[in-house]
Formats: structure tokens, C-alpha cells, sequence
């Protein structure tokens, strides 16, 4: 896995494409793989700092615990 810092860095245009979606509004979507192997859409906050990206969860939320059982995960933006 790479950092945003470092994929920013080797294609900045695309980054930048990128983030521009994502800061428009504070809507995203988190889909995750839940125990039984079934997909799981949740809300999500997300920010760029520091040359990364953060997810924001409470500690003991379904998506956390689906996250730390299988990292694998997609980020969706909304125009709404």
C-alpha cells in the first residue's frame, strides 16, 4: 500500500483531480466487507493532513471493526 503523500507525489495532476472531488463536500462512503463476506455502505468523514488521508470512526463502529478484520475498502464521493 502507499502513502497520499507518496501518490501525490509521483502523479501530483491526478492527486490533485482527486482531492478536489473529495474536499467539495463533507459526504463520502465507505464500503467495506462485513463478517459474512456481504458488502457494508457507511458514512464517512475523511481529510487530507500530514500527506495522508484519515477516516474518521467511532472506535467500536461496524465499519471499524470490518477495517481491521479485512482492510480492503473503497471511498465514494457525493455531489449531494
Amino acid at each position: 500500500m502507499t502513502s497520499w503523500r507518496s501518490f501525490s507525489e509521483a502523479e501530483p495532476d491526478f492527486a490533485a483531480g482527486i482531492r478536489k472531488y473529495f474536499d467539495l463536500n463533507g459526504h463520502k462512503v465507505l464500503g467495506t466487507i462485513n463478517s459474512d463476506g456481504g458488502p457494508r455502505l457507511s458514512g464517512i468523514e475523511l481529510q487530507f493532513c500530514l500527506g495522508e488521508v484519515f477516516l474518521g470512526s467511532m472506535f467500536n463502529a461496524a465499519k471499524a471493526k470490518d477495517l481491521l478484520r479485512d482492510p480492503r475498502m473503497s471511498v465514494l464521493w457525493s455531489r449531494h
